[in-house]
């Protein structure tokens, strides 16, 4: 910092520029140097120092710090292989272990000759009226063949043959409802053999079957 006595002292020495920066810090006053200077604070250099003092000062710039370049190097995080926990093996009802092999009963007529399993109330009503259409075609049938037999419209060759292949078109018609009679009757947990009971058929027909599972199988509903 520029002191006063050397200023006033060695006034040439110093630039216009340091002389104002000296008042404007106050170290030293424009009536000071015209007095103090002995004739060295010249009319030229106070205008100059006053043109430099009408000026705004200069904002200080701070010096930024000088960033390092450094050479980083993204590292991925380790990834961890989570074992899925183990499922645990789901319970089994009591009933399954005295329930006959059971079929997949999820739709309507997929094992319609099969004595195992259940069946709903839909798919029972609807065999009923399958075997129900076929009695009746049959009867017609077989009334046509008596009655020309009868009158002499056929020989009794050809009445026979007419009545086997009759017979052996009923047999599939027969095992069918009998089968689903079976199974309705499993599904009400009853045995098959129930369906000798007389008029236990329409009992079938609109009884509700068993929830879930019983020892004949799975819901057909499920």
């Amino acid at each position: 910092m520029i002191q006063k006595k050397k200023l006033l002292k060695d006034l040439q020495q110093y630039s216009a520029s340091e002389i104002a920066e000296a008042v404007r810090n106050g170290v030293v006053t424009i009536y000071e140097l015209e007095k103090g200077t002995e004739g060295a604070f010249t009319p030229l250099l106070r205008k100059r120092v006053e043109t430099i003092l009408a000026a705004p000062p200069e904002p200080a710039v701070e010096p930024q710090p000088q960033s390092v370049p450094t050479n980083t190097v993204a590292v991925a995080p380790p990834v961890v292989a989570v074992a899925e926990p183990a499922a645990e093996p789901q319970p089994q009802s009591a009933l399954a272990d005295h329930a006959e092999p059971q079929t997949d009963s999820k739709g309507m007529f997929r094992n319609p000759f099969s004595f195992k399993g259940r069946i709903r109330r839909l798919e029972y009503g609807l065999s009923f009226i399958i075997y129900f259409v076929f009695i009746v075609i049959s009867q017609i049938v077989s009334d046509d063949i008596i009655y020309k037999y009868a009158y002499g419209g056929v020989s009794s060759a050809e009445y026979q043959g007419y009545l086997t292949i009759l017979l052996i078109i009923s047999i599939p018609f027969y095992w069918f409802i009998i089968a689903q009679n079976c199974k309705r009757c499993h599904d009400v947990n009853s045995s098959g053999w129930m369906q000798l009971i007389p008029f236990y058929m329409l009992f079938l027909l609109f009884v509700r079957g068993t929830i879930g599972v019983n020892k004949y199988g799975k819901n057909p509903k499920e």
